[in-house]
């Protein structure tokens, strides 16, 4: 009974996370990483776990080859102490993702937590919604009031709840639950004005309507309609026509700044090749090596700016590889394509395997994070970084449900734990030492 009992009290701590997430994080946090400690109490109790390992493996190797390059980055740092503090952040978006890898079991669970994801996910749009329409705000965040973090918020959960539109196949209640849905993300997608967000889902749709529908005559039929809503959306919100007029207009604040961001990242990178300058120090030495330059200091002016003293310097490159490169080097910029390469391969792979609709809508996702990376820094938005490890967690343990991946399940002896405890006190220990003995 004990053992029944904690392995609920983790999975109701799990649900706890997922709706909390977006309203508090810290909260949330709180919840997921009580049922993780729960868990490894209960690994103690059971002196063995079993696991997919066959099947995770894969999935867990580039995650490892990224954070040990991460890692192994740390001793080159020209700031140890901002480094290691970052590193240990970037540690903990995966405590929700190993939380439901290693303790959370059954179908029936899963897919009832990724419900309560879902409304999390909806919960955050409608309250960004309420404030467009009660405050007029012309971009709007979520329950944060981040505008960029919604962004890619909603290019996590549209997809999914696109290809579970499609999966039921327009018959029933659920269907009608799934197409508000969508309707509530969609609002939320037009008034929170992030242009990036609106170009990938749009791509979105094009790739699922030419993947999915089967008939030519509706692939045109539904493409027309993609387009005759964006250009009535155009022609008829003065708030859209201005953020798409804007992206062709070099002379735009946002436009041009992206551009001589990359740009002065990229010159960091060139004098720090092989293991970069650190986590976290992408401001510091922007401004002490004089690498930032007089484009961007009077782009700065107008722009989001972080001030140091009395300096304006952008928070970072507005590039995912770019900051790899610069912060980690080159072994860290190969490492961050290694393991996104990877996991897409891996995604398409299943896809082929199940033709299934949720493993596209995962696929979807993981690209879609990719290619934002282009334009922003998936990792200074950690809250987003931290919801993906977890989709991707439920989303492994969906498919080791099902009858192509689900043979491979092994039961690892009290030896095998050890070795998750090992990790779990290196983590410990290093926070410790860069909370109270580096700063």
């Amino acid at each position: 009974m004990q053992i029944i009992s904690l392995e609920t009290l983790i999975y109701i701590l799990s649900i706890l996370f997922s709706l909390t997430y977006f309203f508090n994080e810290s909260i949330a946090n709180t919840f997921i990483r009580i049922a993780f400690f729960l868990g490894l109490i209960q690994l103690l109790k059971n002196k063995q776990i079993k696991i997919n390992w066959i099947f995770y493996k894969k999935y867990l190797f580039p995650i490892f080859i990224f954070f040990i390059s991460l890692f192994f980055s740390l001793f080159f740092s020209i700031n140890f102490c901002n480094s290691i503090l970052t590193y240990e952040s970037f540690l903990k978006t995966l405590i929700p993702f190993f939380t439901i890898l290693l303790y959370i079991n059954g179908k029936a669970k899963i897919c009832t937590l990724f419900i309560f994801l879902l409304i999390g996910f909806l919960s955050n749009d409608i309250f960004a919604i309420y404030n467009y329409f009660h405050f007029n705000y012309t971009r709007v965040g979520g329950f944060n009031n981040q505008v960029i973090t919604l962004a890619g918020m909603l290019l996590l959960h549209i997809p999914l709840i696109l290809s579970l539109l499609i999966k039921s196949k327009f018959k029933s209640i659920y269907t009608l639950i799934l197409f508000s849905a969508l309707i509530i993300s969609l609002l939320t997608l037009i008034f929170n004005a992030t242009r990036m967000a609106w170009f990938i889902i749009i791509i979105d749709f094009i790739i699922l309507n030419f993947l999915l529908i089967k008939s030519w005559k509706n692939k045109f039929a539904i493409f027309i309609t993609i387009i005759i809503s964006i250009i009535t959306l155009y022609s008829f919100n003065s708030n859209i026509n201005d953020r798409i007029n804007t992206l062709f207009n070099y002379n735009n604040v946002s436009t041009r700044g992206h551009y001589y961001y990359l740009r002065d990242g990229f010159n960091i990178f060139l004098n720090n090749n092989y293991w970069g300058i650190g986590l976290n120090n992408f401001q510091e030495v922007m401004l002490s090596n004089s690498y930032l330059s007089a484009e961007s200091k009077q782009n700065l002016q107008h722009d989001g700016a972080v001030k140091i003293g009395n300096n304006l310097v952008m928070s970072h490159a507005h590039n995912d590889f770019i900051m790899f490169l610069v912060e980690s080097g080159v072994i860290g910029g190969l490492a961050y394509i290694y393991f996104f390469i990877t996991l897409i391969y891996l995604l398409l792979k299943n896809y082929f395997i199940t033709n299934n609709i949720i493993c596209l809508g995962m696929l979807l996702l993981t690209i879609n994070l990719l290619i934002r990376g282009l334009s922003d820094y998936n990792f200074a938005m950690l809250n987003v970084i931290t919801i993906y490890f977890f989709i991707l967690s439920i989303y492994l343990k969906y498919l080791t449900s099902m009858k192509y991946f689900c043979n491979t399940i092994k039961i690892y002896s009290y030896k095998n734990i050890i070795y998750l405890y090992i990790s779990i006190i290196f983590i410990i220990l290093l926070r410790i030492f860069s909370r109270y003995f580096l700063t």
